[in-house]
């Protein structure tokens, strides 16, 4: 949008003193309203304003339908333009009392958002994730109803800015449970599978590379029933296919703690093809954690772990 003489239309008289307005450029050659009698200068400026987006525990966000224009009527976030005496947190703490009768706090700042208005041609925004601590839901203020919906199952937003908030949002939830899920499965029989690795290190600094992988499993029973691991080898797993039970069984070289599924190798490297293999055996299984114990690298004991999520 460019500034022409058409965008100060109404813009008459100075604020300061009353005096005609008279449009000039300024020392930036812009086109603005200055005051001939005391040198005040109207500038053009987007007008502020606060969204929230309002998270229950139920990963439900708080959507109001709006009583007044613009877009009376249509669903958006609580928000307001913010006022001289607030800041833009200040406001958006305000504007979800104000609007949903509930108490908050800012949690995380989202971002801003350039968006047309019809009232005062330009706006932009300050999205906030807001935390409750206190409250009831209930429309209030600029608000005719309140409610929490599924972020999936949202309804159509009449703002654009609300809408990429709200879309920063669920990117920002995806991450948290994919990052929570990371963390979890990432734990998962740590230590059990720690204590097989240990033993298969103690296999390896004693007799190398080079032995076929009967030598090493014969080994591993050894040191696991030192170390008092408990273990069976060349256990039968039944295999499920669409929720039936094939006939054919998975024979797995080593199981430990009766949850951990361990293949021997004596090969030059662990590839690809192999993951593959030991991924497939956990689907068909339904075990969840795995391990590639390589006996044939150059070097020290090479090892993989894989978990099914």
């Amino acid at each position: 949008m460019s500034i022409n003489a058409e965008s100060y239309e109404g813009i008459d008289y100075c604020q300061q003193c009353g005096s005609k307005l008279e449009l000039k450029d300024d020392h930036e050659e812009k086109l603005r309203p200055k005051c001939p009698n005391c040198g005040f200068t109207y500038y053009k400026n987007p007008i502020p304003a606060s969204a929230c987006v309002i998270l229950n525990d139920d990963n439900e966000v708080v959507v109001i339908k709006r009583k007044f224009e613009p877009n009376a009527g249509g669903w958006a976030l609580p928000s307001g333009y913010i006022e001289i005496d607030q800041n833009p947190e200040e406001c958006a703490v305000d504007e979800m009392w104000e609007e949903t009768g509930l108490e908050g706090q800012v949690e995380r700042f989202l971002g801003y958002f350039s968006d047309y208005s019809p009232i005062y041609e330009k706006v932009i925004s300050f999205g906030f994730l807001m935390k409750i601590i206190g409250g009831e839901l209930r429309a209030g203020d600029d608000a005719v109803e309140a409610r929490f919906v599924a972020l999936d199952k949202l309804p159509e937003i009449v703002f654009p800015s609300h809408v990429a908030f709200l879309d920063k949002v669920k990117i920002l939830s995806r991450e948290e449970h994919e990052g929570s899920l990371r963390k979890a499965t990432a734990l998962l029989y740590k230590d059990e599978v720690y204590k097989i690795v240990g033993a298969a290190i103690e296999v390896h600094k004693e007799l190398g590379n080079g032995y076929l992988e009967s030598v090493y499993e014969e080994a591993m029973k050894i040191v696991s029933t030192d170390r008092d691991i408990p273990f069976d080898t060349q256990v039968k797993i039944p295999v499920y296919f669409k929720g039936n039970k094939l006939e054919k069984q998975f024979i797995a070289d080593y199981v430990g703690y009766d949850k951990i599924i361990v293949e021997f190798k004596c090969i030059p490297k662990i590839t690809n093809v192999e993951a593959a293999q030991l991924l497939n055996y956990l689907k068909a299984t339904g075990m969840q954690v795995g391990v590639l114990i390589n006996f044939g690298s150059r070097g020290k004991l090479e090892w993989r772990r894989y978990i099914r999520t």
